[in-house]
């Protein structure tokens, strides 16, 4: 029986939970949160869940015990106490594989902290960007071959410091390139409250400018309720995505341009994971993005968000107060 850990029982963390009732194996599921009020929600989704295959062993804990033998850690807490969880985690107890959740770690030195620990302990680690394996995304990879693309993303009150990873990520699974620079010249210089207290959130345009030449456009109004609407397209086809109302548009030179409109879905938190899991835990990978990957997109975007955010604030920070 594989032994799961989640660790941070929130909206996210819950959603994970969900997914690994549906595993095809027996599974040890561990739920750990300090909140009684976030367990009680995540018991309450789970249970919600039709029956799966499996009767799996549950436990709830409000701190992480100690010499286990854990197979893979589902860590989707906030930013900010991430790497010093993992740093405990593992000094207590063995660990195999880590989902993690981005942003994945406020300080620029953790990042290279834990990549440094996992190398020496032969841990793997992915980061929970999810669009990589959507199959609208797989379908206009296969199309694209690796060639440059330009993708544009607006809507408002989406959040760049939080989401344009996303994105980013989204490219580099496209084109293969993870090599970019950021124009931060476009930011709303008013900076606002994340949803989540105590963090922040930036809105505005972002550019960024890929190595081997794609582009990419990114907008958040800072009011209004305009829905997220995604514009991917180069020389041979283009994309127009609404992914709140599983829509897209679809044209392309062989066909003269002409618009197909086609209805999809986007799998659910709770449906991805469950595929992701068993693949770890039966193969030894996924297809999400490996942590060593992961963390060049990051810093490449971090870095000059942290320096905007020093410009045109009265307080310096030193850490991404961003998750």
């Amino acid at each position: 029986m594989f032994n799961v850990y989640i660790i941070g029982a929130g909206q996210i963390g819950s959603r994970h939970f969900q997914a690994l009732k549906r595993v095809k194996f027996p599974l040890s599921v561990t739920v750990v949160d300090p909140s009684e009020q976030s367990l009680a929600v995540a018991k309450k989704r789970y249970e919600e869940m039709p029956k799966g295959r499996y009767r799996h062993e549950i436990k709830y804990l409000q701190e992480i015990d100690t010499g286990q033998k854990i197979d893979l850690i589902i860590l989707a807490t906030t930013s900010n106490v991430r790497a010093k969880i993992i740093k405990d985690v593992l000094k207590k107890n063995q660990v195999r594989y880590f989902i993690l959740e981005k942003i994945v770690f406020n300080k620029k030195s953790d990042y290279y902290a834990v990549k440094n620990i996992l190398s020496k302990s032969k841990i793997k680690a992915w980061v929970n960007l999810p669009r990589r394996i959507r199959p609208i995304y797989k379908k206009i990879k296969e199309q694209l071959i690796g060639r440059v693309v330009s993708v544009r993303g607006i809507g408002s009150q989406w959040g760049l410091a939080c989401n344009a990873v996303h994105f980013l990520d989204l490219i580099s699974y496209l084109t293969g390139d993870c090599d970019y620079t950021v124009d931060t010249h476009h930011l709303d210089k008013k900076i606002s409250l994340s949803k989540r207290r105590g963090f922040l959130e930036i809105h505005g345009t972002l550019y960024a400018n890929f190595k081997k030449g794609s582009r990419c456009e990114l907008s958040s109004h800072t009011s209004g309720n305009a829905p997220l609407l995604i514009d991917i397209s180069n020389d041979n086809i283009r994309y127009i995505i609404r992914e709140p109302e599983g829509k897209y548009w679809a044209s392309n030179a062989r066909d003269n341009w002409r618009w197909e409109e086609v209805s999809f879905r986007t799998p659910l938190v709770s449906e991805t994971t469950t595929l992701i899991v068993e693949n770890i835990l039966t193969n030894g990978d996924c297809p999400l993005t490996s942590y060593e990957e992961s963390i060049k997109t990051h810093l490449l975007l971090l870095e000059p968000l942290r320096h905007f955010l020093n410009k045109n604030s009265e307080k310096k920070y030193e850490h991404y107060p961003f998750t």
